[in-house]
């Protein structure tokens, strides 16, 4: 039958001298192709000849010439030159091409197809695929490339099958509207019962090339994939959820990337550590990655590369997509990557698997920024609800290592949650501060101004240490320290907007929100940010936060004298970031006078730091040349207890002027207007 169709199509493309030149080449091309077809059994060997070893590509690619050409002819861009016409008309000559390529004989024939309509749609003017005549045709080979990539394959096959798909989805992304000349459901069919399930060839094709070993291929199909995401359409949705393996092949993508990351922090393994750190610099915010760039680097080094490449393409993906798609994607990376690949290894009593994976984690949190990945993560991480079948709920092993006997482990997992705050997500913030916040029970009263007891606070962390142990010029680092801070609170602010305004700023238990004000009231005009910052000012009552992780920070910080530096610089910064949050209860808990808060916490190692300096012999000096060797960036010597003290005095006085800053700036951003 098919052989039959396809002779009557080559009788009727017969060339004729009343028609035009390039209608007439058009005609012979086509010809010259049916006939290869027709005659593919007929070989000298009786072996089938491969459509590499024919002329059929060059006749494919000369029909395209025709019509491209044809449409130069044509002055009015909407008209159709005769070759188009030709193609369109009756004969059905994009269905014949289509069945020639499900023919599969010549030997290869499929590929030539593909390719044949990848040009046709890339070059010419006319928008083809809303004509019948074009997405009826497109839609089987659709169907035919995804049913051939879902068998054993070439590798070369998928080179022509990428692009052809990608052509489509070229268009598509200049018309989202065509998007639908692609999705198969039946259900929308009037007067017929749907038999089989909706379903979307294109996007699933796509999605089979995700793991081909061939990079540009994979890139390619990526590229297709977040074309066919950008489409929000509520009929949409549903499909690519509940019928595409799409969320669950990216999410197990991830899962065998990190599966090649080592997981011994030994010396092999030191430019890959290095590069956790290091990563968002190596390359601009884009997903895509030239990995010949870093061939040079151990494989080990490599192979994070690529781990956090596809880490950027997920979240990529997750903010181009629907919200409901993203979200599915965020579940699927949670029940498929972060549960059964993540948590076992976090919870290894392995020290060195424990130390990697939660580096690796970090970085991961680091290039997230969908808030629908984000609150998955958060939400594994934090949520107790959410630890399933694990002994322990992850998140308070997590913080108890964030006071471990070993300072890796400890400076690790603190890295992880000042990465979680620094993300201003209202689960974080609740999860790790507010919600152990409660009332101490002690009214106080707010007397004079408040600007002037702001500025007591200031001046009071200034000079918790001794003048005669300060090395740097105050004057000019605490307004480098001023203005930084100016950008984090500001950040800090917008990011919490949407949870801090006037009825969604979350209380502690017994805390009563302030009174409305009257629209006619001058405060009506204000922001919410300014609004939140009235209920911080009329505050009479005391706090107490007793937040797991905000008492092992208020702890290491008594102990400043006796920690590696590091672990000081990641527990002052886990602390300002705490500060920057407009809530007034937390605020008021931090900056108590009483009880354990940040504040008595940095008098109770100041006491220590001034006593045990009193014992140093020229402790000033040497305090001034222990600064100068660490400006230089020099090896740290051995962590002997005097130099652990020099590097305490130093990061006192640092500490100070950060928060102080800290206090400051926000209180100018709570009493003022941005």
């Amino acid at each position: 039958m098919f052989r039959t169709f396809l002779a009557t199509v080559s009788e009727l493309l017969a060339p004729t001298p009343q028609q035009q030149d390039s209608l007439s080449e058009l005609k012979y091309h086509w010809k010259e192709i049916a006939d290869y077809v027709y005659l593919a059994d007929d070989t000298a060997n009786g072996k089938e000849r491969h459509v590499d070893d024919t002329e059929i590509p060059d006749h494919f690619a000369a029909i395209v010439d025709c019509i491209v050409q044809d449409e130069q002819t044509v002055e009015n861009d909407d008209e159709t030159g005769k070759c188009l016409e030709y193609m369109l008309g009756g004969d059905d000559i994009l269905r014949a091409a289509v069945m020639v390529g499900q023919s599969s004989h010549p030997k290869g024939i499929l590929h030539a197809v593909q390719a044949f309509f990848a040009d046709l749609l890339r070059r010419t003017r006319q928008k083809l695929i809303p004509q019948s005549k074009v997405n009826g045709p497109l839609k089987k080979l659709i169907m035919c490339t995804e049913q051939r990539l879902a068998k054993p394959h070439e590798a070369e096959e998928e080179v022509d099958a990428v692009r052809f798909l990608c052509a489509i989805c070229g268009k598509i992304a200049d018309d989202n509207t065509l998007i639908h000349f692609f999705v198969e459901n039946p259900q929308l069919r009037k007067g017929s019962v749907a038999t089989t399930p909706p379903s979307f060839p294109l996007l699933s094709a796509l999605v089979s090339l995700v793991g081909s070993k061939d990079e540009h291929v994979s890139s390619q199909a990526c590229e297709g994939i977040i074309a066919c995401l950008s489409v929000h359409a509520d009929s949409l949705v549903p499909i690519i959820v509940n019928y595409t393996d799409t969320c669950r092949v990216l999410a197990d993508t991830l899962g065998k990337l990190f599966s090649a990351l080592p997981m011994q922090a030994d010396e092999a393994c030191r430019e890959t550590m290095i590069m956790l750190s290091n990563f968002s610099h190596m390359h601009d915010d884009d997903w895509h990655v030239d990995f010949s760039n870093f061939s040079h680097l151990p494989l080990d080094a490599q192979a994070f590369v690529r781990f956090m490449s596809w880490v950027r393409y997920c979240d990529h993906a997750a903010n181009c997509a629907d919200p409901l798609v993203a979200k599915e994607l965020a579940s699927a990376l949670s029940t498929r990557f972060l549960r059964p690949i993540i948590a076992p290894r976090l919870l290894q009593p392995s020290e060195a698997v424990s130390i990697m994976t939660t580096g690796y984690i970090t970085a991961y949190a680091n290039e997230i920024y969908s808030p629908a990945l984000r609150a998955s993560l958060v939400s594994f991480l934090v949520d107790e609800h959410a630890s399933g079948e694990l002994a322990q709920p992850l998140g308070s092993v997590l913080i108890a290592r964030c006071d471990d006997m070993s300072d890796e482990v400890s400076t690790s997992n603190l890295l992880l949650f000042w990465k979680m705050l620094s993300m201003h997500t209202e689960q974080a913030f609740v999860a790790l501060a507010l919600s152990h916040t409660r009332e101490r029970g002690i009214t106080s009263e707010v007397q004079g101004d408040e600007l002037a007891a702001t500025q007591q606070l200031v001046d009071g962390l200034l000079n918790l240490l001794p003048p005669e142990l300060k090395t740097d010029d105050e004057a000019e680092s605490y307004r480098n320290y001023f203005e930084d801070t100016q950008e984090s609170v500001r950040a800090c602010f917008q990011d919490c907007a949407a949870w801090t305004g006037p009825g969604k700023l979350q209380e502690a238990p017994g805390r009563e929100s302030p009174p409305p004000e009257s629209p006619s009231s001058e405060a009506g005009d204000r922001s919410p940010v300014h609004r939140t910052a009235m209920a911080l000012v009329q505050s009479k009552m005391q706090y107490v936060c007793d937040s797991p992780l905000v008492n092992v920070l208020l702890h290491r910080l008594q102990r400043l004298a006796h920690q590696p530096r590091s672990i000081n610089l990641v527990v002052s910064g886990i602390c300002a970031t705490l500060l920057t949050y407009p809530h007034p209860t937390l605020h008021d808990a931090l900056l108590s006078s009483s009880g354990l808060s940040i504040v008595t916490a940095l008098k109770q190692a100041a006491q220590e730091i001034k006593a045990r300096a009193e014992r140093v012999p020229s402790c000033a000096e040497k305090v001034k040349a222990r600064r100068l060797v660490l400006s230089r960036s020099e090896e740290d010597s051995a962590a002997t207890p005097e130099i652990l003290l020099l590097d305490a005095i130093i990061l006192l006085e640092e500490i100070c002027k950060e928060l102080a800053a800290v206090v400051l700036v926000k209180s100018n951003a709570l009493l003022t207007q941005y």
